[in-house]
């Protein structure tokens, strides 16, 4: 990803500060379009240096809509060492030409708390975004895609979409939003994703130097162990092939995964052109 501003101390920045971010959290504001802010799952202080300046996910480029029919119960299980308590302003961000293309933000306790996603593998620079994309379901064209950050996976499903009538794109569509923590332990998993983490091989007798940068996969290219993030699971191969009409929602898991997609909300009203959204 890009070099990040780290915006709270190092105790903030351990690996347990919520889901989905092996990627950077952080996301480009509007006021700074060239820096990239790591809040990595946790308290992003207004008025801290580099912070965002607004109310979380209303800072960004792109476009914000309130997340809708969220469960805080949810959202403290996506944002596991946040402990949200009474979150309120629940935002959705959305751009897809930015680094981290989904911010997910709320307040508590006067702080702003806000997770980035995209698709490009977190510390490195590799981008991959193979399936996502409108597909055809039915009589409809509904949008799926795949983004993750350090800690997880989140899937966006765009399965409403206004019609104008007049052939043009749509301007405004809605949808949900599903995430999916690493792991099960997320405090105690290897944070390698996609690769071998430095360790001895006792079996040669000889060290075995960290592959996790060699490869940077990204989740939903991995089918097997905690780093597993794909869904919407037909029988091909040992672990399955991603197929992305074969349901309308992530109801399927990989095999070596216990964890499911959780539905975190709903939205509407999401500007397809300003989050750069291809028409569909």
């Amino acid at each position: 990803m890009k070099k990040l501003i780290t915006i709270l101390g190092g105790a903030m920045l351990m690996f347990n500060i919520g889901c989905a971010q092996e990627k950077k959290s952080g996301t480009v504001a509007v006021v700074a379009p060239a820096v990239t802010i790591d809040c990595a799952r946790t308290a992003c202080a207004p008025g801290t240096p580099g912070a965002p300046t607004g109310a979380g996910a209303s800072s960004y480029s792109g476009s914000t809509v309130n997340l809708q029919n969220v469960a805080t119960s949810d959202l403290q299980a996506m944002f596991y060492s946040s402990y949200p308590n009474n979150p309120t302003n629940i935002q959705l961000n959305v751009n897809f030409n930015r680094t981290d293309s989904i911010v997910i933000s709320f307040v508590d306790g006067g702080k702003i708390v806000e997770a980035g996603l995209g698709i490009q593998f977190p510390d490195g620079s590799r981008k991959n975004n193979q399936f996502n994309g409108w597909v055809t379901e039915g009589s409809a064209r509904n949008y799926k895609g795949f983004f993750q950050d350090k800690y997880g996976a989140v899937v966006i499903v765009i399965d409403q979409v206004l019609n104008t009538g007049d052939g043009s794109a749509a301007p405004l569509v809605g949808g949900s939003i599903w995430f999916q923590n690493f792991g099960d332990n997320p405090v105690y998993d290897s944070k390698c994703q996609s690769g071998q983490p430095a360790h001895y091989d006792q079996s040669t007798g000889r060290y075995v130097a960290d592959t996790c940068q060699a490869t940077q996969l990204m989740c939903w290219e991995i089918t097997y162990g905690p780093y597993d993030c794909r869904s919407f699971l037909v029988a091909g191969g040992n672990y399955g092939t991603i197929s992305l009409p074969s349901s309308p929602t992530p109801s399927t898991k990989g095999p070596t995964r216990t964890k499911s997609y959780v539905k975190l909300g709903t939205f509407t009203g999401l500007s397809r052109a300003a989050a750069n959204i291809p028409a569909p």
